[in-house]
């Protein structure tokens, strides 16, 4: 819709009659409003910028702003946006690629937590004499066994936090 001939509010007015999704459309909805009630264009871009939770919708909402406040041609914020949908795209694949390589990780975190405590409790059950210095000692009973409770459990925390992904 930014064509060399178009304004932004045809512009604005096409991406809200082709958009698919319903937040954007409200959004969109929002900004041709305030604009036909003489608002600024690019206030009204920064109030909805301010809601964008995304990273990338976000860079496209800045963009927009900044094209408006300047007074741009329509063909000139064509041609940052066209720029920029490059490092949107690229930011979708490091995150997907990202998030590829952590869930393997993840799976193994969740492995390793269930192996631990399971092969305790195989070897409570098949010899539990094996384990006496747990159950008879004070050492055992009250240090060794909560310490190992305690450092299973921040190992678990821990390891989720490290390959955990901020999109």
């Amino acid at each position: 819709g930014l064509s060399s001939t178009g304004t932004y509010l045809e512009a604005f007015r096409e991406a809200r009659a082709r958009c698919s999704d319903s937040w954007i459309q409200q959004d969109l909805e929002l900004i041709i409003q305030r604009f036909l009630l003489d608002g600024p264009l690019h206030e009204s871009i920064r109030e909805v910028r301010s809601h964008t939770r995304t990273r990338n919708l976000g860079l496209v909402w800045e963009t927009l702003a900044i094209c408006t406040e300047n007074h741009l041609p329509t063909q000139r914020a064509r041609a940052l946006l066209l720029e920029l949908s490059g490092t949107v795209q690229f930011n979708v694949q490091l995150s997907n690629e990202v998030r590829a390589r952590s869930s393997g990780q993840r799976a193994q975190i969740w492995l390793l937590a269930f192996i631990v405590p399971a092969m305790f409790l195989y070897l409570r059950l098949m010899s539990p004499e094996l384990l006496y210095i747990l159950d008879d000692t004070l050492v055992g009973r009250f240090l060794l066994f909560p310490l190992a409770a305690l450092l299973e459990v921040g190992g678990i925390v821990l390891s989720l936090r490290i390959v955990r992904l901020t999109a």
